[in-house]
């Protein structure tokens, strides 16, 4: 009888020590399951912020500068020259101004002129 009363006290110990709960491994096998569940939620915002990270909105915000000259021209605010000294700064950067004088714009007493 002595015997049986051992073997109810301690049931959770296994021949060669395979398993032995001494009354901590639940609070292992939370922290590890925790663990586990932070690792991946971490890995999916991680992911997800660098798909979208640097990237601007896949449309532009508004029209380009190019269509607001055309839409200016279209509705009469300027005339074609200023329309195309205007479209020639913006497509190749290079600026002759009207009249095609220098900033003086025949001034004489401007130097060389």
């Amino acid at each position: 009888m002595e015997a049986l009363s051992t073997l109810t006290v301690a049931p959770a110990r296994h021949v060669g020590h395979m398993y032995e709960d001494d009354g901590w491994n639940w609070v292992w096998g939370s922290v590890m399951m925790l663990l586990l569940i932070a690792a991946i939620v971490a890995v999916v915002w991680f992911l997800a912020r660098g798909a979208t990270h640097g990237r601007g909105p896949s449309e532009p915000a508004g029209p380009s500068a190019t269509e607001v000259l055309a839409q200016r021209y279209a509705r009469g605010e300027i005339d074609t020259e200023e329309y195309r000294e205007r479209m020639a700064v913006l497509t190749t950067g290079s600026h002759t101004p009207r009249g095609g004088k220098g900033p003086g714009r025949g001034d004489s007493d401007a130097p060389g002129g």
